[in-house]
């Protein structure tokens, strides 16, 4: 048997529409992927990551603020149902973050 994934610095949990990649050290940091009819429609990374990418140079723990200035007003805003979420959407740049008192918790790109 192939033992490598076991070795992976990650937890896995997959289903056919979503795959989300889990800090094993830090439950709280994952990468989620989704699908939609078998091709990857979005790609998100959620905590802290000293070595994950950031989109035109803004990450976890950017500002609004900074984020508005670059990009403009966002196009789409969804709040969580509990309000303490706001997800921006940018589809011309076909990228979004997700906020928690003004500041990125997550952040990805999408279809």
């Amino acid at each position: 048997t192939d033992d490598s994934r076991d070795e992976s610095p990650y937890e896995i949990q997959e289903d056919k529409m979503h795959w989300r990649y889990i800090d094993k050290l830090n439950k709280e940091n994952y990468l989620d992927i989704v699908f939609n009819e078998g091709k990857v429609v979005e790609i998100s990374y959620t905590g802290i990551c000293q070595y994950c990418e950031t989109i035109n140079n803004f990450g976890i723990g950017s500002y609004y603020e900074d984020i508005v200035k670059r990009f403009g007003e966002p196009v789409e805003t969804i709040i969580s149902e509990d309000e303490l979420e706001h997800r921006i959407n940018y589809p011309q740049y076909h990228v979004f973050f997700v906020l928690k008192e003004t500041k990125v918790i997550r952040h990805g790109i999408y279809q």
